[in-house]
């Protein structure tokens, strides 16, 4: 089942901001979940946010996506009444709600939209296909079925399309020194818009090939040190498939990159 990370990032429909460049992990478009399914997608990392005026919308780390929930929602729902067999059942992953009562307002939302819930990971363990499908079955004829957990995520912070160590997870001395020699100075911790202008700066790895002494790497394609990141993310991918489930929990291979 192929699923979008962090789905609702897909909503931020500027080009003009560094951040949302940075931030955004899915095409973007004014009805992105809708776009996602009709990608292929069929199941959705979200992460629900209350804002500041109690509105449920989601984000992507410390970066707000202003989108409604319910009409995100609604998406999902339209398309899968519209796409009732059983092999397109849709699965939610809400996760890291984030801001007052999130998990209730979350809750609210699902049942508005008529979209069922299973908590308890020991029931999800033992569905079979058919029967998430009939529990996610919803009043239009179609199935998505949410989950709060139950899922192993495999994240692994170490697959970084870019950094100055290849076998340990980058520290921030080695960070703040590889930004510094890029030309930009972070802050403690640094923020969202100093990181960017580093991954920015990076991307022309040949101009500080002298200051990093040969210890940075690029997945650019431009870059000569693409081999080994990409490399590294797809041992990754071949050893969480070995080692498979566990204990009958959903179960995500990342094909992404930790930025």
């Amino acid at each position: 089942m192929l699923m979008t990370h962090d789905a609702a990032s897909g909503y931020l429909l500027s080009e003009l901001d560094p951040v949302y460049l940075w931030t955004v992990t899915q095409p973007r478009d004014s009805k992105a979940l809708s776009k996602q399914l009709q990608c292929g997608a069929r199941a959705f990392d979200l992460r629900p946010q209350v804002d500041g005026s109690g509105k449920l919308v989601f984000h992507h780390g410390s970066v707000k996506i202003e989108q409604d929930a319910d009409k995100a929602l609604q998406e999902i729902v339209t398309f899968a009444n519209a796409n009732p067999a059983e092999e397109d059942l849709i699965v939610i992953h809400s996760s890291a709600c984030s801001g007052t009562n999130c998990t209730g307002l979350m809750s609210e939302a699902l049942a508005r939209a008529g979209i069922p819930v299973e908590e308890d990971c020991g029931v999800v363990a033992k569905l079979t296909v058919s029967e998430a499908a009939a529990k996610g079955k919803l009043a239009g004829g179609g199935h998505v079925l949410t989950v709060t957990d139950c899922v192993d995520e495999n994240y692994d912070s170490q697959l970084a399309c870019w950094g100055t160590d290849g076998s340990a997870e980058l520290a921030a001395p080695s960070l703040a020194a590889t930004c510094a020699a890029a030309g930009v100075l972070l802050s403690e911790p640094p923020t969202l818009k100093e990181l960017v202008a580093c991954g920015e700066a990076l991307r022309h790895p040949n101009e500080l090939a002298n200051t990093l002494s040969g210890s940075y790497y690029s997945c650019w394609t431009n870059s000569s040190t693409k081999q080994f990141p990409t490399q590294r993310l797809l041992d990754s991918l071949k050893g969480v498939s070995a080692k498979g489930p566990q204990n009958g929990r959903l179960w995500q291979l990342q094909s992404i990159w930790q930025e």
